[in-house]
């Protein structure tokens, strides 16, 4: 069975690396961010007529303070398209 998932360009632009250090936003405020973004796919499906049945975001958050901590955020969204979700990762990509 060959492996059919597409292969993403994560380069940011150059020109934004130099921005990248200077990013000051709080460890809460992008959790809540990624939060938010699993309402607006939601809200999204609904204006489409196509809403998702029992909506719903899941936050992970480690009981311990190790390197191998992570938090995890999951949805039942809709998800979006691979060139869409390229373009999403990329640093200097400025969109919804």
């Amino acid at each position: 069975m060959s492996d059919t998932r597409p292969e993403f360009d994560l380069r940011p632009d150059p020109r934004i690396l130099p921005m990248l250090g200077e990013i000051t936003l709080a460890q809460w405020r992008c959790v809540a961010e990624l939060i938010d973004n699993s309402v607006d796919g939601f809200l999204a499906a609904a204006r489409r007529d196509s809403p998702i049945d029992s909506p719903e975001v899941t936050v992970n958050i480690p009981t311990t303070d190790s390197q191998a901590a992570r938090i995890t955020i999951r949805d039942n969204g809709p998800g979006m398209p691979p060139d869409v979700l390229e373009q999403a990762v990329r640093a200097g990509w400025t969109g919804n």
